[in-house]
């Protein structure tokens, strides 16, 4: 949890997370990764929750020196997130759009 006070403003993200390596049938390899935020102030009066899902699954047979591999981000599809910057003079809080969900396939051939 991280908190932010200044003057009568107490502005707090809560953001839990979790990430698992997974390996299996000696050649695949799962990878996922997930944060969630919980962005609010002490008067309740802004508040706001967004998470972040992405994935990879790989493929690489042992002593092979190609890697398939299929990767998505954003799988949630979260639309926006924010950002704070505070100072003893004044606050200010920002939204921004974040790049949606996208799914690439990728092949690595390793010289």
């Amino acid at each position: 949890m991280v908190a932010n006070k200044y003057s009568s403003s107490t502005f707090t993200t809560e953001k839990p997370f979790a990430k698992l390596d997974y390996y299996f049938f000696k050649s695949f390899s799962f990878v996922t990764e997930y944060e969630f935020y919980h962005y609010y102030n002490k008067a309740k009066t802004v508040e706001n929750e967004y998470d972040f899902l992405s994935s990879s699954l790989i493929y690489q047979k042992k002593d092979s020196k190609w890697e398939y591999k299929v990767a998505a981000t954003n799988i949630l599809n979260t639309q926006t997130l924010n950002d704070d910057n505070f100072s003893q003079f004044a606050t200010r809080t920002s939204q921004y759009a974040v790049q949606p969900r996208y799914v690439i396939f990728s092949l690595k051939y390793n010289l």
